[in-house]
């Protein structure tokens, strides 16, 4: 046995040590990142989702934005605006699985888009802005939009949008005027021709 060879064990432990740590560590930040993580930069992690709603709503297809308080899917014939707060679970389409986030930050996530496989070739990748759901849907009264919105008791109506309130927005359809509380509505339905009462 030679100082030399003690010296060299010593160094190894030591190391082995210090990575394990950094390791440690490393987990720990991950995880109190993951802790940090709200449910709109969390779906940012894929590009496409199966979202159950409140009221028993459902909707497939391409996340195009994540708002403040809301997101946009994309879907064949439609497009849905559903606030966060209506969401009640979320599956990411085309993978079959999470995408994992728990090493990654918020920011990285938004980032590197979608995990491999769950976006289309050339497909842009949706963002993460500041608008709040009152402020889109006051913007797109002024086009007296033709909206089908679902509401958290299952029901849905149709209308078009003329004016939002603090806490409502004016529907005109067929049997006049129409008071919607935002804090009901499970998602906006923008399409072609919505019908009501289909969900």
């Amino acid at each position: 046995m030679r100082f030399d060879d003690l010296f060299a064990d010593l160094e190894a432990q030591a190391a082995a040590l210090a990575q394990r740590e950094l390791w440690d560590e490393a987990h720990s930040l991950a995880r109190a990142e993951l802790g940090r993580l709200e449910l709109g930069d969390r779906l940012l992690g894929a590009a496409a989702w199966r979202l159950r709603l409140a009221g028993g709503h459902g909707c497939a297809g391409r996340l195009a934005r994540v708002e403040a308080d809301c997101l946009v899917v994309d879907r064949p014939a439609s497009q849905w605006c559903v606030p966060l707060a209506a969401v009640r679970s979320a599956t990411p389409l085309g993978t079959g699985r999470q995408v994992p986030v728990a090493a990654q930050g918020s920011a990285q996530v938004a980032a590197q888009g979608a995990a491999p496989g769950t976006q289309p070739p050339g497909a842009r990748q949706a963002e993460r802005g500041s608008t709040t759901l009152r402020a889109l849907l006051r913007r797109a009264s002024r086009h007296r939009p033709l909206l089908r919105v679902l509401l958290d008791d299952g029901s849905a109506c149709c209308g078009r949008l003329v004016q939002v309130g603090l806490d409502h927005a004016e529907l005109r359809g067929d049997e006049g005027v129409l008071l919607v509380g935002l804090g009901g509505v499970s998602a906006w339905e923008l399409g072609p021709h919505p019908a009501e009462g289909a969900a």
